[in-house]
């Protein structure tokens, strides 16, 4: 079982009433368990718990159950048991069937939550089934939700079309799927008004998504063009804002849509996309387009920590040292603002993009507090209406078709997050569509391609690269 598919296991045993006694067997099944090992666990014959009540499944987890309000003392005799301390289970955990106390022995994390949230923390119960803590997406726990709808859509899609799936059609499929997620996300915050492209879509598509296809293709051609140029497309596409920015460019195609993709794409639509985290979550649905990666999916990705480590020396140190040193005075904040809108960021093997939207993330933050300050400095209204700092400045390579879409996709959504931030300080953001610049994200190999095809045709004053 991947990490999706264990979230969706503790969910549905967290929607179901509570049963003390069957709870640590669903608890096991869900953590992947072999059947086997659960009937042995549960005929007794390989329970070496001494607490009443308790299930102890080797060093996978301990768990006894719980008086009403009394999760913490029971989790107390978990951590005093003999058995416990000999048999070093990944997990302890206790639960009336209203609240859920768990630790970590090895680290003596805790976790306390209500019972009905035991499918959002899946990532603190992962040791469990063998897997390694992934606490990004503990914090945010979305990331791993929408990429286990995308998998099943995905999937559905290239077994209703195979030849979506094949190597000829990989490019267009991957730019469908970045075209889906971009629309989910951009109704759900906002930039489309009134749900339009998921009302509009289900409202077109038929009862049993019969129409799907034809109906994205329209939506999609109609993103492309200005509302007054649409005159070849159906009506109701008029209704659609005009996105630009490239996503929508070029030839659009869709598969076709059978009764269970459709489903999926019901699932897709329905999820709340506000919150997803672009430096994560582009690394976790590059294993979208490939089954085999989903074992291990969203466990390994280039951290925000590390990537920390690498920016700091390369130019955010040095920067805040020049923040630091003008603080006091106008007109040099002003000059390391210019220096910033001329700084260029390349990674030339970027793979989702993590390095460029840190990056990015990192320079809008100190353009802020630089502009706060200004404010502060100059008096309101003396500062620049908006960013100077576009996500064109980025530029990345990258081999993998699937990742390189991921990355364009997830720099627009660092920089709708970041204009957000923005209106939040200053009460203003320029306007969401239609989209003005785009990231030069190429997909190739960067050990075949001069840079010069890709990076700023002159050298900047400032230009970062990842190596």
């Amino acid at each position: 079982m991947n990490p999706t598919e264990i979230y969706d296991a503790l969910a549905e045993i967290a929607a179901k009433p509570f049963d003390p006694n069957e709870f640590p067997f669903a608890f096991a099944e869900a953590t992947d368990a072999a059947k086997a090992a659960i009937s042995k666990l549960r005929n007794g014959s390989t329970n070496k718990s001494d607490l009443p009540g308790g299930v102890l499944f080797n060093k996978k987890f301990h768990y006894a159950p719980a008086l009403k309000g009394l999760t913490d003392v029971t989790l107390d005799q978990l951590r005093a048991s003999k058995k416990t301390k000999a048999s070093k289970p990944a997990i302890l955990i206790a639960s009336d069937g209203e609240t859920i106390a768990a630790e970590h022995p090895a680290s003596g994390d805790t976790l306390h939550c209500t019972f009905s949230e035991l499918g959002d923390h899946f990532g603190f119960f992962l040791p469990a089934a063998g897997k390694e803590r992934y606490r990004a997406v503990e914090e945010n726990p979305v990331d791993v939700k929408a990429t286990g709808k995308l998998a099943r859509l995905y999937d559905a899609l290239t077994k209703a079309n195979p030849d979506w799936g094949s190597d000829d059609r990989r490019h267009e499929m991957n730019q469908l799927m970045m075209r889906l997620i971009f629309c989910m996300f951009a109704e759900d915050v906002g930039i489309f008004p009134d749900n339009q492209f998921s009302r509009l879509l289900f409202t077109h598509a038929g009862d049993k998504g019969e129409e799907t296809r034809e109906t994205i293709i329209a939506a999609f051609n109609a993103m492309n063009l200005p509302k007054d140029k649409r005159g070849a497309l159906p009506a109701w596409t008029a209704k659609l804002e005009y996105v630009n920015g490239g996503l929508f460019a070029g030839n659009i195609d869709a598969p076709r849509f059978d009764t269970i993709s459709f489903r999926y794409l019901r699932d897709a639509c329905d999820l709340d996309w506000r919150e997803i985290n672009p430096d994560i979550f582009g690394s976790m649905i590059q294993s979208v387009a490939d089954p085999k990666q989903r074992s291990e999916l969203g466990m390994h990705y280039t951290s925000v920590p590390n990537i920390m480590k690498v920016i700091g020396p390369l130019f955010l140190d040095d920067l805040d040292a020049e923040i630091h040193k003008a603080w006091d005075r106008a007109k040099a904040l002003q000059q390391v603002l210019d220096r910033m809108s001329r700084i260029r960021v390349f990674d030339p093997a970027c793979g989702s993009g993590n390095f460029l939207v840190v990056s990015y993330r990192e320079l809008r933050a100190r353009e802020t507090r630089i502009l706060q300050r200004l404010e502060e400095l100059n008096g309101p209204g003396s500062m620049q209406m908006f960013s100077a700092i576009p996500i064109s400045n980025f530029y990345g390579i990258e081999i993998a078709d699937f990742a390189a879409e991921t990355a364009k996709l997830a720099l627009f959504i660092a920089e709708y997050q970041a204009n957000a931030s923005f209106a939040e300080v200053f009460g203003r953001r320029p306007a969401a569509l239609p989209l003005k610049d785009a990231a030069h994200i190429r997909t190739g190999n960067s050990l075949c391609e001069s840079r010069r095809q890709i990076g700023p045709q002159k050298r900047p004053d400032d230009l970062v690269v990842a190596e």
